[in-house]
C-alpha cells in the first residue's frame, strides 16, 4: 500500500477568501445597523422608566392621569431626542386596573455606502408592568 502525501494548503485559497468576504459583510452589517439597534435598546430603557413614574400614581384618574400623561410624554421625548431619535416618533401610555404601559413607535432611516440606497427601519417599543401590588 502507497502512502499517501498531503501537501500542506497554500495561505490564500477559496476558503479563506470566503472567510474574510464573511468578516467583511459582518462588520459592514455591524457599522450600519448595530447603532440604530443600540438605540432602540436605550429607547426602550427610557420608556421603561416612564412607565415605572407611572406606578406611584396610578390611582390618578380624569384631569390629574391627563396631566401626568403629558408630562411624561414631553421628558420622553426630550429624552429620546437627546438619545439621537431624530424621526418622528409616537409616544402613547395606558392604564388600567391590571396593567401600567407604554408603547413607542419611530422610524430610522440607514444609508448605505457606495450604491446610496436606504433601508427604512420601523421599531416598535412596548412596555407594561402589573397595576396591582404583590402585597395584601
Amino acid at each position: 500500500m502507497e502512502r499517501v502525501r498531503y501537501e500542506k494548503p497554500s495561505r490564500i485559497n477559496a476558503v479563506s477568501i470566503l472567510l474574510f468576504l464573511a468578516l467583511l459583510a459582518g462588520a459592514y452589517a455591524l457599522i450600519l445597523f448595530g447603532p440604530p439597534y443600540y438605540r432602540r435598546y436605550k429607547a426602550s430603557g427610557i420608556l421603561s422608566e416612564s412607565v415605572n413614574k407611572i406606578y406611584p400614581r396610578r390611582m390618578a384618574t380624569g384631569t390629574q392621569e391627563m396631566e401626568l400623561f403629558s408630562e411624561l410624554t414631553k421628558e420622553t421625548e426630550q429624552k429620546l431626542r437627546d438619545l439621537g431619535i431624530k424621526s418622528e416618533f409616537k409616544i402613547q401610555f395606558r392604564k388600567d386596573r391590571s396593567e401600567i404601559g407604554g408603547t413607542l413607535e419611530y422610524i430610522e432611516t440607514v444609508q448605505h455606502w457606495f450604491v446610496g440606497k436606504t433601508t427604512t427601519l420601523r421599531f416598535t417599543v412596548d412596555q407594561s408592568m402589573s397595576a396591582t401590588s404583590s402585597l395584601q
